[in-house]
């Protein structure tokens, strides 16, 4: 089974019907030689070169694969329409697609404009909303909010925890999601082993952000 992120756009049934759109001014961020840069979040992340960094297009097909995962077909049309509201940044797993093994864990950052989503003034009203959509999938979940908030940098992170068994085969995956500049920014890492774990912290450890434009350090 390829591996996947329920890259759900959550917020579709709260928002208004005149929808927000992606700002002229952002910046979906580039990937070239082991960093990640984002201009519009003033962002910078370090991840091993050998990982494979997936492209647009391929990001696109896995959120496809997650939203076909939805039980309800007006919920589906519902999260297909709101696909404008919802920015695939950044997504790298370990292992080529196709490699043999029991799970390909995977660093992802996904944005999404809230701005016309009153109730969602945090990152965990957020993932409140995200867990309403994520149990209408063929995939069982359970989930446990940290006590603990994540600081990066000035940003503060609400953190969820799922575990997820979807056709027997179980896996975890950790979202940590805040508000900033009109948008919910979503990290999640997705694992089955304590050492894949390990390894995704310490991609998150080199996520920083930045007072002025994001660079690489010279």
């Amino acid at each position: 089974m390829k591996q996947f992120v329920l890259l759900f756009i959550v917020l579709t049934a709260l928002s208004c019907k005149d929808e927000p759109k992606v700002p002229e001014n952002f910046d979906y961020g580039t990937a070239n030689n082991g960093v990640y840069t984002n201009d519009y979040f003033n962002l910078r992340l370090e991840y091993d070169p050998s990982w494979n960094v997936q492209s647009k297009q391929q990001m696109d097909e896995i959120s496809e694969l997650g939203r076909e995962l939805v039980n309800d077909d007006n919920l589906k049309k519902a999260l297909k329409a709101s696909e404008i509201n919802n920015a695939s940044l950044f997504m790298a797993y370990k292992y080529p697609e196709g490699t043999f093994i029991d799970y390909n864990p995977s660093f992802s950052l996904i944005a999404e404009n809230v701005k016309n989503a009153p109730m969602v003034t945090s990152g965990k009203d957020y993932l409140i909303e995200a867990q309403k959509i994520m149990k209408q999938t063929q995939v069982n979940y359970d989930f446990d909010f940290d006590m603990e908030r994540k600081q990066i940098g000035p940003h503060t992170f609400d953190v969820l925890n799922a575990t997820g068994n979807y056709l027997d085969n179980k896996y975890q995956q950790q979202f940590m999601a805040t508000i900033t500049k009109d948008f919910c920014l979503l990290v999640v890492l997705s694992y089955k082993t304590e050492a894949q774990l390990a390894e995704l912290e310490s991609i998150l450890g080199t996520l920083v952000f930045t007072d002025g434009k994001s660079k690489k350090k010279l």
